[in-house]
């Protein structure tokens, strides 16, 4: 059995395709995962983290009330 050009660059073409294949198919595979591994950081995320909103209103608060004391002490510090 002889084969002739036409036969190898077809034989070429289909294993080149069938490699392009396979990695497009584990490529898929991965951002498959990829997406269900966000998914899950977006519902367990929220549970282990503040948000940028409450962390700023309760540091306010904080501030808010080391301003008071601090006010405080220098009232008791003035007095003789």
């Amino acid at each position: 059995m002889t084969l002739d050009w036409q036969q190898i660059v077809n034989l070429i073409i289909t294993a080149a395709f069938g490699v392009v294949g396979y990695l497009y198919a584990q490529i898929v595979a991965e951002a498959k995962k990829d997406r269900e591994l966000i998914n899950d950081l977006r519902v367990v995320l929220p549970t282990k983290y503040v948000s940028k909103d409450d962390l700023t209103s309760h540091l306010n608060r904080i501030e808010t009330m080391l301003t008071k004391i601090f006010d405080r002490l220098e009232q008791k510090a003035d007095k003789p």
